[in-house]
């Protein structure tokens, strides 16, 4: 069973189990996965073949795509997305002994520093955005002040 911190790290065998109607998304933190040669992350499951899952990628957690469908470890080209920030997994029931794909870890096979997706205006832009509000405001009055 596990919970979803037992997905992240090293392969070692410990899993959190994905089952319907469970949505797991697990983010990279401190890394991306990068769209390299070939496969780019590589997903290991505990149980291999108890129970399928689909699984999809995205860069900003909003827009995902479908990666493909598996039972067992697998690899993954990220296909049309230059990197990977999320990786979401959803379960559902395959009518087996077992439910639940027991996810054991998730790895970048190509990986960069973390890209972040958030957009947090430039320092510098700010200060400057304020100066030239300043300067139009002391030009105002300038020219208030020349009639």
């Amino acid at each position: 069973m596990g919970v979803a911190t037992d997905a992240l790290g090293a392969n070692d065998g410990v899993s959190v189990s994905v089952d319907i109607p469970e949505v797991l998304i697990l983010a990279f933190t401190d890394n991306t996965a990068w769209n390299g040669d070939g496969d780019d992350i590589y997903v290991y499951q505990c149980v291999g073949g108890d129970s399928w899952v689909d699984i999809y990628a995205s860069e900003d957690g909003d827009e995902y795509l479908y990666l493909g469908q598996t039972k067992y470890d697998v690899g993954y080209d990220l296909g049309s997305l230059s990197y990977a920030n999320y990786i979401k997994f959803v379960g559902y029931d395959n009518g087996g002994t077992a439910p639940g794909y027991d996810l054991d870890a998730v790895k970048a096979l190509y990986s960069v520093d973390h890209i972040s997706v958030n957009t947090v205006p430039v320092p510098g832009a700010c200060l400057l955005g304020m100066a030239g509000v300043s300067c139009l405001g002391w030009m105002r009055r300038r020219n208030r002040s020349l009639r």
